[in-house]
C-alpha cells in the first residue's frame, strides 16, 4: 500500500531539499559560514525534521516534511504549512486515486465506472458507516481491493468484455448492500 512512499528521493528532490537548505543556512546562520558547516547544520536539521541524518536514507514519506522544515527556517511559513498538511494528506490522496482508477478498470464488469464507484461506495457506508469523503486511507485500500476482488470474481463468471469483436454484458450490474446502480443506456 505504501510502495511510492518507501521509494528513494530522486536527484531531482534531493537538489530541491539542498536548495531550500542552503536558503535557510543563510538566512538562519552566518551567510560567510564555510560549506562544512553548512553540511553539518543541514544533517542536524534533517535529523530534527525527519530522523534520518543523510538524503540518501530518506524516501519519498521524508520529502514534504524535509521540504515544509527547510521552508520554514527559511522564512516562508506559510508554503511550509501548505507542505505539512499535504504530507500528512498525501497517502490518503493515493489511495483515493488507487480507488478511482480500480473503477476504471473495473467499468467492464460494472457495465459503469459510476456503478464500481457506488459499489465501493455502499462498502463503506453499510459496513464502516463513512462516506468515501469521511473515511481514512486505511478504508479506502479496504474499498480498492473489494472492487479489485468483485471484477475478478465477475469476470470468472464471463461477466465483462472478452479479447476479440464480440463482448459479452450482462444487464443487471453487481450491486452492494441495496445500494441502486444505474443501468448503461
Amino acid at each position: 500500500m505504501n510502495g511510492a512512499a518507501l521509494a528513494p528521493l530522486n536527484n531531482r528532490q534531493k537538489a530541491r531539499i539542498c536548495i531550500l537548505a542552503q536558503q535557510a543556512f543563510h538566512k538562519t546562520a552566518q551567510p560567510e559560514a564555510s560549506p562544512y558547516l553548512f553540511k553539518n547544520w543541514r544533517h542536524r536539521e534533517q535529523i530534527k525534521a525527519v530522523g534520518k541524518e543523510h538524503l540518501t536514507d530518506c524516501r519519498n514519506a521524508d520529502y514534504l516534511p524535509l521540504k515544509a522544515h527547510f521552508q520554514d527556517l527559511a522564512g516562508d511559513p506559510v508554503a511550509a504549512f501548505r507542505n505539512h498538511l499535504r504530507a500528512a494528506m498525501e497517502p490518503r490522496a493515493w489511495a483515493l486515486a488507487k480507488l478511482r482508477k480500480e473503477c476504471f478498470l473495473a467499468a467492464d464488469v460494472f457495465l459503469t465506472e459510476k456503478n464500481a464507484w457506488n459499489y465501493a461506495s455502499g462498502f463503506l457506508q453499510n459496513k464502516r458507516g463513512l462516506s468515501i469523503e469521511d473515511c481514512s486511507e486505511r478504508d479506502l485500500w479496504h474499498a480498492v481491493f473489494l472492487v479489485r476482488r468483485r471484477a475478478v470474481q465477475l469476470r470468472k463468471k464471463g461477466r465483462g468484455q472478452t479479447v476479440g469483436p464480440h463482448s459479452m454484458r450482462v444487464s443487471e450490474p453487481p450491486c452492494y448492500g441495496g445500494l441502486q446502480i444505474e443501468k448503461e443506456n
